[in-house]
């Protein structure tokens, strides 16, 4: 099995982007997965940088309200026009710096609302539209703490009526949304358009567990072993973006971080 590890910014958010590629490069992360909010101001500049460093940008984080038409979570009107421009600047700029994927977050749940689900899939075939100019792929990711698309079944439905779309499949969604490791096995090779990574604290109850609780693997009680075992069956072979979005970690200098998070990715799977 045969992983190129990368790893999302947000675990090291104080720092500038220069030393965040820099320091992931020095330790051997392949790749990096940024945030809009990180390239927008000069996305030449991240383009540059990456590759002076030898890292690409797996993905970037985000497009997010354009399943339930709320603007708020990207800073626009709720108006399914103006929230359809944001995503295509979004990816834009993704395909500025070099990616091929933006993560599309499903219909969140913090108002109360869930908008139906063929307008979800209807509003993600404009995405796939969209992206095919920019040569980007929207990969729709399920969230455990979502109350829609929160689990490998839930994402298979989304996905039955989408040709050739593909999902983030992250070890900690699968966890918070309730499902077992053996699951994975729904999931055809085909259908995975990239892996995400983390652990979590079995002090807090799943169900109020949030992301800024995320730990390092290892350090928690998700079954990462079972997770790659049988994500290696299943035949993927690819990214995998370790994201701890847990603030504690950004009182560590960039270095003591980075060298952290590669440590124990080694001691779960060797680079």
């Amino acid at each position: 099995m045969e992983l190129n590890w990368c790893l999302n910014t947000l675990y090291i958010k104080p720092h500038d982007i220069k030393s965040k590629i820099e320091t992931c490069s020095k330790f051997g992360f392949k790749g990096v997965e940024l945030w809009v909010e990180e390239i927008e101001d000069d996305p030449k500049l991240v383009k540059k940088i990456l590759n002076d460093n030898g890292v690409y940008a797996c993905s970037v984080e985000k497009i997010v309200g354009w399943f339930e038409n709320d603007g708020e979570l990207m800073g626009v009107p709720s108006n399914h026009l103006k929230i359809m421009d944001e995503c295509k600047r979004r990816m834009e700029l993704a395909s500025m710096i070099g990616s091929n994927k933006i993560i599309a977050c499903p219909s969140f749940s913090h108002r109360g609302f869930h908008a139906p689900l063929n307008q979800g899939v209807d509003y993600f075939k404009e995405l796939v539209d969209i992206g095919k100019s920019y040569e980007i792929e929207p990969v729709i990711e399920f969230m455990g703490q979502t109350g829609q698309i929160n689990n490998i079944s839930s994402v298979l439905k989304f996905l039955s009526f989408i040709d050739n779309s593909r999902t983030i499949v992250d070890a900690y969604h699968v966890w918070r949304g309730g499902d077992s490791m053996s699951n994975l096995f729904k999931l055809k090779l085909n259908q995975i358009g990239m892996l995400h990574i983390s652990d979590a604290s079995g002090s807090i109850p799943r169900l109020e567990h949030k992301d800024r609780d995320r730990l390092l693997p290892g350090d928690g009680c998700i079954d990462l072993k079972g997770f790659l075992k049988n994500i290696s069956i299943i035949g993927y072979n690819g990214n995998i973006s370790l994201g701890v979005y847990n603030p504690k970690f950004w009182e560590l200098s960039i270095f003591e971080a980075v060298k952290l998070a590669r440590d124990k990715c080694n001691e779960l799977f060797a680079f």
